[in-house]
């Protein structure tokens, strides 16, 4: 029961249903490289702010201190969420954050926990807090409500500072939404975090007494890493892929300047499951009878590096090791080798440690046994292996640092304005020369700045470099040789002309989605690269505003970013933008979906669709609700309540449908044939029911590669992404001048109106259709649908961007009428672009009024 419970709670972190292509199609890792200026790197959030003059000096030496907003002017790194009201403990290494009893900041939205933890830092520095949250779990997908904070040592004695928290156990959300089986245990839950002076790790210490509704209690923490750290558990691969059920130790998260570790101090945690970010370890489970107690604790380690974080934890467990001093030498004196890995493997081929470079050498701290050591960097081929047996001494080996190849790169093209200049894009590798369009893709690199140098191992390979649907690609064969550099100089021609129309991906995600391990920094130089101009991101539960990072990755001429969130409960979700954060709100899950808990803890229900989207009006105003992959898959909305497009709303039962939603997805990512099958004839059927709603495509992107694969053109009269305001983005989206685009660019009229628009004509009609693409893009038909029934077909056989350019007499239908152009080759894909990505295009309705009466929507 427990495991198929772990299961369910697996799916449910999953998030949406959007298909990530190049997870699935074989095409091989997608890759994001910082250019020679670093613009996408995530350091960028905060180099080069000046310091804050007004700063007072910190405390020194051990200390717990209650947060005021004097001890937050500077910047406490990129995953930093400390206010006023936290609890600050800290000694001459290291500090961490408590959130105290205000607004909850964590993915479990309970405060009492661990959410930021960082190095000393001197007085103005910038922190370097890369720490997502630990949370307490007090039983089986149950968590913990603190309702008291006791400052039991402040530290000013020199001993220790201590920090008690107690409180109950609490129901999770998420889980209780979908899983309306989990009463209250009556558990007295207390945590203690203490920090001793001079120490680098956090002892936390839970202890839970059983008031008597539960027989077996499970202790253990709910690790959230934030998406800048690489997961290390020593014996698996990097990440969390396969640690569910398995005995851990302890796990470490590494990132460029810092480190993490966490471990038991005795004994082994179980990591119940293992899903993108999120790791709920169980560190104690055992029978307890009613009135007592259970207590384990485990440690929180900060560290300038791996090694250093797990040399704390191995003390506290007292482990046997041996160091390993590993001599590392370059093949390429002149390599700069930075960042480059030192990894030691166990005897199954299994991560057991790292090391960065450069360095001459490095340490390691390992129990007996036979291990690898090899050199390893994407873009460098590894080094030769040096076997190394530990056999209760020290040991001593050598490796080599491979030499490889470098491509240098410069891509400039036409812009809007009519000028060239240096573009945002995407460069795609394939490997052999002249590769097929079609071929496997090797890498992906997106650039913010249009120049810059990525490393590339021997051999030949094919660069595409690419901006989106609006611009030709250019291709070039690279011949990589180790310690040569290549060129590859790209000029791209926009040969689509939207003219009026701006482009926008209404549903993607970043880091701050948990099933996404996308950081925002990177995110936002893939939407400039990929063509996009005002978009919202749109994370799930949880309010992403990223427009204030444009700027500082130089793109601000080309992009605007809208916030946005997607309420996602398990059955159904829905997009809401723009909106801005509440400070009296959670962080996450402001947005409800549950009708809350009564005073004994008890879970009050589910909340409807209506009452979702009538909630997140009332609460935020949301102008644009959108529904997301409404079919097609288990988090679809239309199949939850058993949709048929033939009998309509009508039929459907009372209280599980609502029309104050604005737009519906039609495309989600690659799922055309769910588009065509099952979203055009509910789109159809609301149409002719006068359920008038945008029908948009979107890529619902959680990995690196897919921002624009499906994206929408709005129609607001202007080109410049920086002169579009709120209001005009909204009035487009909510008016239907809207273009669904997988494919090409439609351009349509009738008359003078356009998408979106209500013609009043007695006719006669002759729709004037434009169908525009890239030479690099299949183009195949071109479809015209009146009131849902195809009345045209015409092949595009045209070579130019402008493929097609024709009217179409349509016949009058005796009443009055929409019509909608679809355009594309769903059979066909856009590599290699966007390899997973087939072709389709849908132009939103134009309406027709053909006895000046009004419009009248036509019927079932």
């Amino acid at each position: 029961m427990v495991f198929l419970l772990l299961v369910v709670f697996l799916f449910l972190v999953a998030g949406c249903g959007g298909e990530d292509f190049e997870q699935t199609d074989g095409d091989g890792e997608t890759a994001v490289d910082g250019d020679d200026d670093s613009e996408v790197t995530p350091e960028d959030e905060t180099e080069g702010e000046a310091e804050d003059e007004t700063a007072e000096e910190p405390l020194t030496g051990l200390r717990l201190v209650q947060l005021t907003e004097q001890d937050l002017t500077t910047d406490g790194g990129h995953e930093a969420v400390a206010i006023a009201g936290d609890y600050l403990l800290a000694n001459e290494k290291v500090r961490f954050v408590i959130q105290g009893d205000n607004r909850p900041r964590s993915w479990i939205p309970y405060t009492g926990t661990l959410v930021d933890a960082d190095l000393a830092r001197a007085a103005g520095e910038s922190g370097g807090d890369l720490l997502g949250e630990v949370s307490i779990i007090t039983a089986i997908l149950r968590s913990f409500c603190p309702s008291e904070f006791t400052i039991v040592a402040d530290g000013g004695d020199g001993q220790e500072a201590r920090l008690r928290v107690r409180g109950k156990d609490c129901g999770i959300p998420i889980v209780d939404t979908a899983i309306p089986l989990f009463k209250p245990l009556s558990l007295d839950v207390t945590l203690e975090y203490v920090l001793k002076p001079n120490d680098n790790a956090l002892e936390i210490i839970t202890t839970v007494v059983n008031g008597g509704a539960a027989k077996t209690l499970n202790l253990g923490a709910g690790l959230v890493w934030g998406n800048l750290l690489r997961i290390l558990t020593p014996g698996f691969d990097w990440g969390l892929e396969g640690l569910g059920g398995k005995e851990i130790p302890y796990q470490l998260a590494i990132g460029d300047n810092i480190a993490y570790g966490i471990g038991k101090l005795e004994g082994e945690y179980t990591a119940s499951i293992d899903q993108a970010d999120i790791l709920p370890f169980i560190g104690q489970s055992e029978r307890v009878p009613t009135g007592q107690s259970i207590s384990y604790s485990q440690l929180f380690v900060v560290a300038e590096n791996a090694e250093a974080a797990k040399a704390r934890l191995i003390a506290g467990r007292n482990e046997t090791v041996h160091t390993l001093t590993v001599g590392v030498s370059l093949a390429d004196e002149a390599d700069q080798a930075e960042k480059a890995d030192v990894l030691v493997l166990n005897a199954d081929g299994k991560l057991w440690a790292q090391a960065f470079l450069p360095a001459e050498s490095v340490t390691f701290q390992l129990p007996d046994g036979q291990y690898q050591v090899i050199t390893s960097q994407e873009g460098r081929p590894n080094g030769a292996p040096a076997e190394v047996t530990i056999a209760g001494a020290d040991a001593q080996a050598d490796v080599v640092l491979s030499a490889t190849g470098r491509v240098n790169f410069s891509v400039t093209g036409d812009h809007f304005d009519g000028s060239v200049r240096a573009l945002p894009a995407k460069i795609t590798v394939q490997p052999g020369l002249d590769a097929a369009m079609e071929a496997p893709t090797l890498r992906r690199i997106f650039t913010a700045s249009g120049e810059g140098a990525f490393l590339l191992e021997p051999g030949d390979y094919t660069l595409t470099a690419s901006r989106g649907y609006e611009y030709e690609i250019v291709r070039q064969n690279v011949t990589a040789a180790a310690s040569a550099a290549s060129e590859f100089n790209a000029v791209l021609e926009r040969s689509v002309d939207t003219t009026g129309w701006i482009a926008s991906d209404t549903h993607m995600h970043s880091e701050r989605s948990v099933d996404t391990t996308v950081p925002l920094p990177v995110r936002v130089a893939t939407l400039a690269a990929t063509g996009l101009e005002v978009t919202p991101i749109t994370d799930h539960d949880v309010i992403t505003s990223a427009d204030y990072l444009v700027p500082e990755l130089g793109l601000r001429e080309f992009l605007r970013i809208l916030s946005g969130v997607e309420i996602s409960p398990p059955w159904a979700h829905t997009n809401a933008m723009p909106v801005e954060d509440r400070d009296d709100r959670p962080l996450y899950y402001g947005f409800l979906f549950w009708k809350g808990y009564d005073e004994e803890g008890n879970f009050l229900g589910a909340m409807t669709e209506p009452e979702i989207l009538a909630s997140a009006r009332e609460l935020y105003n949301a102008p644009i609700l959108q529904i997301n992959h409404p079919r097609g898959n288990s988090l679809g909305y239309l199949d939850a309540i058993d949709y048929d497009p033939a009998l309509g709303v009508d039929a459907l039962p009372e209280g599980v449908f609502s029309t104050d939603f604005d737009g519906i997805e039609l495309i989600n990512a690659n799922d055309v044939d769910v588009a065509l099958e099952m979203m055009l004839p509910d789109w159809y059927s609301f149409l002719n029911q006068g359920i008038n709603k945008a029908g948009v495509a979107v890529s619902d992107c959680h990995t690196v590669g897919c921002p624009g694969d499906g994206h929408i053109y709005l129609r607001v009269g202007k080109d410049d992404p920086n002169e579009v305001t709120d209001e005009e983005f909204i009035a487009a989206y909510k008016g239907m001048h809207a273009i669904a685009a997988a494919g090409p660019f439609i351009d349509v009229r009738l008359g003078d109106a356009g998408p979106g628009d209500t013609l009043d004509s007695a006719g006669p009609y002759a729709l004037h259709v434009v169908v525009q693409a890239p030479s690099w893009m299949a183009v195949d038909w071109m479809r015209v649908v009146v009131n849902g029934v195809q009345v045209h077909e015409e092949a595009v056989t045209g070579e130019a961007a402008r493929r097609l350019e024709t009217d179409v007499a349509i016949e009058l239908p005796g009443k009055d009428f929409w019509v909608v152009v679809l355009a594309g080759a769903p059979e066909k894909r856009l590599a290699p672009i966007s390899p997973g990505q087939p072709i389709l295009s849908i132009a939103n309705p134009i309406f027709v009024d053909t006895d000046g009466n009004g419009y009248t929507p036509p019927g079932l």
